[in-house]
Order: C-alpha cells, then structure tokens, then sequence
C-alpha cells in the first residue's frame, strides 16, 4: 500500500497564478522565502519571484513530466 502512496505522489500539479493574469501548470521543485522553482509542462525548470505571484493552486491531475 506504501508503495501505491509513494508511486503516485508525484501525479499531483499545480497552478501558479501570476500577478499579469498567467496560468502556469507545473510541478514545484522548491518554494522559498523569495522565489517558487518550478519544473512546467515542457519538463523546464523555472524560477518565480513571489512578487509575481497571485495564487497557487494544488490539484491531483496528473503532470506529464
């Protein structure tokens, strides 16, 4: 059963909502005090100044990288 949980955690995605009306889907690698790290749907890590951030949601479709 733990290897199910552990095998799915990664499905989960997120959407980043920037303070311009931008709609990220991505995966968060890292959220610090002032920047998120995110891996997105081309599978590129990107670096996200907090200040450009309106909202952040979690969701459980699946990211495909």
């Amino acid at each position: 059963m733990l290897l199910l949980i552990i095998y799915y955690l990664p499905l989960a995605a997120e959407s980043v909502y920037l303070n311009d009306g931008t709609i990220i889907e991505c995966k968060i690698i890292e959220h610090g005090d002032k920047e998120l790290i995110i891996k997105d749907n081309d599978n590129k890590i990107r670096k996200i100044s907090n200040n450009n951030i309106s909202m952040i949601l979690k969701s459980r479709k699946p990211h495909p990288g």
